[in-house]
């Protein structure tokens, strides 16, 4: 479903992939994390079993009975203990210093902390992890864990040491191993032209969990012949077309308890009248069949009975429309002035073009030019609920979430 909406971004990922092989063919020789005194392994990253095949599958961290989830300063290396991150989950007063814990960026298309902090390690551990198999994980223990300061008046200062300590340990830990150069994961992170293909690959995944969380589409939902509504931007405006023709059901007043109440009344009396049957027999007797019939349809005016005249008049016309409720909501959206043309759409009324052949599609122009993603789904209820479509799946073109996203 993710590489449906987004057909671009298995391009994007190869790319990516193709940097961190290079880099990994290339790993300088830190030597063992065991050079420092309190390092040892508390588990292993694996690909989630689920999600063997998959473009960007989630990562399983596997750890060792007895440890920690997630230690404050950690190493992850290849299976031969080659270092490729150094990272940290203790918070820092130190800006610079990204907190993230082992089992933050285990990433996939649902990424359980949906940041680009977190996303970007993950995708390098991830390729990493396809690569060897496996990528060890080793706490490194500093002393950090340890720290328990009081004041003179009993005060807990814990925290507020700790967020102070974390940076110096943090950069000791890399002085302390990377004496000529970064670990090749940590270092791509602050390299342009690889956080160009990152960032562009997080867009695409943190506006499709965007989506599902709005409940746009069910994304293990399989159905044949399902319609496909897509988004697509225009000048000046925005284009809704549907894999399958739609049409605008106008929604009539039903007869009313009182209309029904007073014609049977009318019709009571009538049958009493005993000129109106007279002038009946007559016809009948002479088989005018048209002039019975001209009596029946004419009974009120030629044949008014006797007292008040309690009818009430049907008003056929009707009270209110999908397509005027569909303008309506799309108008309250916050998109103000907008103007709509209707192509293919029986039922429509205003500006349109029918013709055989051919799907259904709708432009919207004016304020609705740029949606966010909420002003998106917006639109997509209005349109499912507009078009009675139950069973829809929604795509929005790369222009479009681009627009939405900005520089995200």
């Amino acid at each position: 479903m993710f590489e449906a909406f987004f057909p671009q971004v298995k391009w994007l990922v190869k790319n990516s992939e193709q940097f961190y092989e290079s880099q990994f063919e290339e790993l300088p020789n830190f030597g063992r994390p065991g050079k420092f005194d309190s390092a040892h392994q508390i588990g292993e990253l694996l690909i989630n079993k689920n999600d063997e095949g998959l473009l960007l599958p989630r990562l399983y961290f596997k750890k060792n009975e007895g440890e920690k989830t997630n230690p404050p300063f950690y190493a992850i290396t290849t299976p031969d203990d080659d270092i490729l991150y150094i990272g940290t989950s203790a918070p820092s007063f130190d800006k610079s210093v990204a907190s993230l814990s082992v089992s933050a960026m285990t990433g996939g298309v649902f990424p359980p902390v949906d940041t680009k902090d977190a996303y970007s390690p993950y995708l390098g551990v991830m390729f990493a992890t396809k690569k060897f198999g496996k990528c060890k994980v080793y706490s490194l223990d500093t002393g950090y864990e340890n720290i328990n300061i009081h004041d003179q008046y009993d005060y807990d200062l814990t925290k507020y040491i700790k967020k102070v300590a974390a940076g110096p340990i943090y950069e000791s830990l890399y002085n302390s191993v990377c004496y000529a150069e970064l670990p090749c994961i940590n270092k791509s992170l602050s390299d342009n032209k690889a956080m160009n293909g990152v960032n562009e690959i997080w867009k695409y995944v943190s506006a499709f969990k965007t989506i599902c969380n709005g409940e746009i589409v069910q994304p293990n939902e399989k159905k044949e012949n399902k319609q496909i509504i897509t988004l697509i931007p225009i000048a000046g405006g925005l284009k809704i077309s549907f894999s399958n023709k739609v049409r605008f059901e106008n929604d009539y007043s039903p007869l009313s308890d009182k209309f029904v109440a007073s014609h049977v009344e009318q019709a009571s009396k009538l049958m009493k009248n005993e000129k109106f049957w007279d002038q009946v027999e007559k016809s009948a007797s002479t088989l005018n069949r048209d002039k019975v019939s001209e009596y029946f349809e004419n009974q009120y005016k030629d044949y008014p009975v006797p007292g008040n005249d309690t009818r009430v008049q049907i008003i056929r016309e009707a009270t209110s429309t999908k397509q005027n409720e569909f303008e309506k909501k799309i108008k309250k959206a916050s998109f103000g002035n907008v103007s709509f043309r209707y192509v293919n759409i029986p039922g429509s009324k205003g500006p349109r073009v029918l013709f055989d052949g051919g799907n259904s599609y709708l432009e919207i122009y004016g304020e609705c030019a740029n949606p966010t993603l909420l002003e998106m789904q917006e639109i997509l209820e209005a349109v499912t609920t507009a078009f009675g479509i139950d069973d829809g799946e929604t795509r929005i073109s790369t222009e479009a979430v681009e627009s939405a996203l900005g520089n995200k």
